[in-house]
C-alpha cells in the first residue's frame, strides 16, 4: 500500500471507484462495438503524394492599376 493510501483510507475508495467507472465505460464501447462490426476493407484512404508545380512558372502580369486578387494562386513553395 502506497504511503497515500496509508494516509488517506478514503484514496483508495475512490481509486477503486474510478477504476469501476472506467471498466464499466470499457464494456459498454465493447458491447457497442459488437452491435456495429467494422467492415473489413475500412482503412485511411491512400492518396499519394501531392503534386507539387514545377519552375518556370508562367508570368503573371496586371494593367496598372490591377487587383492583386486576379492573380493565379501562388505555387506552394515547400515542394519536396
Amino acid at each position: 500500500m502506497s504511503k497515500l493510501a496509508q494516509k488517506s483510507p478514503r484514496y483508495e475508495q475512490e481509486a477503486r471507484k474510478t477504476a469501476a467507472e472506467q471498466q464499466r465505460i470499457q464494456a459498454q464501447i465493447a458491447r457497442a462495438d459488437k452491435r456495429h462490426p467494422k467492415e473489413e476493407n475500412e482503412h485511411a484512404m491512400q492518396a499519394g503524394a501531392r503534386k507539387y508545380p514545377a519552375p518556370p512558372f508562367d508570368g503573371q502580369h496586371l494593367e496598372k492599376p490591377g487587383i492583386q486578387a486576379d492573380l493565379k494562386l501562388a505555387p506552394m513553395c515547400d515542394a519536396p
